[in-house]
């Protein structure tokens, strides 16, 4: 199964190109930081109140310091977390589809 990391019902990247900050808007903020940060990298869920609900999101910073294997590591860990989240969904489909 492919999965596409343009699906927005799981995962949206949104950002400014004057800016190194960009937010992943997830409706999983937490189980998205969760992964990143067991793999080592430095992001942070921001939830209500910080922002309205509906517009949680994973604030990642890129900077010159970080070298090509971090940022590899970090589209890696979105890439399974996105993956994973999928194949979740999917299943739960198949299943309510049994009942």
């Amino acid at each position: 199964m492919q999965v596409s990391l343009s699906d927005t019902s799981i995962l949206e990247a949104k950002h400014s190109p004057t800016s190194p900050i960009f937010s992943l808007q997830t409706k999983y903020p937490r189980e998205l930081s969760k992964a990143c940060q067991d793999a080592g990298l430095m992001v942070r869920a921001i939830m209500p109140p910080t922002v309205q609900v509906g517009t949680e999101r994973v604030r990642v910073c890129l900077h010159s310091g970080n070298d090509m294997e971090q940022v590899l590591l970090l589209s890696g860990v979105i890439e399974k977390w996105v993956k994973e989240k999928s194949n979740h969904a999917t299943e739960n489909r198949l299943e309510a589809a049994k009942l």
